[in-house]
C-alpha cells in the first residue's frame, strides 16, 4: 500500500504543479520560489501562496523584474515522474491551457 500511496502522491504533485504553473502564468504571478509553494504532505498537491506579485506587477519591479512565465527549477522537476516535464506534466499543462482558452470569456469576467 505504501508504494501505491507514493505513486498517487507523486502523480498528484505533478498534476497540481502543472495546473498551478498554468494558472500562475495566466494571473501573472511573480516571485515564485520554493518558499512560495506549499506542499500538502498527505495528498502531494502543490499550492501557490504569497500573492504579493500578481497581474504582472513583478515585471515592473525596479529590482529583479520577473522574466520567466513560471518557475520550474531542477528541484521541482526531479520530484516528478521519470519522464520529467515531457510526460504527465506537459499533458496537464496543455489540457489546462485548452480549457482556459475555451472558456476565455468566463475567465476574463472573473479577472
Amino acid at each position: 500500500r505504501n508504494s501505491e500511496m507514493w505513486l498517487e502522491r507523486r502523480t498528484a504533485y505533478t498534476n497540481s504543479l502543472a495546473v498551478m504553473s498554468m494558472v500562475g502564468y495566466l494571473l501573472g504571478l511573480g516571485d515564485r520560489h520554493p518558499s512560495n509553494l506549499m506542499l500538502d504532505r498527505y495528498s502531494g498537491k502543490i499550492l501557490h501562496i504569497d500573492f504579493g506579485d500578481c497581474f504582472e506587477a513583478s515585471m515592473h519591479r525596479d529590482k529583479y523584474p520577473e522574466k520567466i512565465p513560471f518557475r520550474l527549477t531542477r528541484m521541482l522537476v526531479k520530484a516528478m515522474e521519470a519522464s520529467g516535464i515531457e510526460g504527465n506534466f506537459r499533458h496537464v499543462c496543455q489540457s489546462v491551457m485548452r480549457v482556459l482558452r475555451g472558456n476565455k470569456d468566463s475567465v476574463m469576467a472573473m479577472l
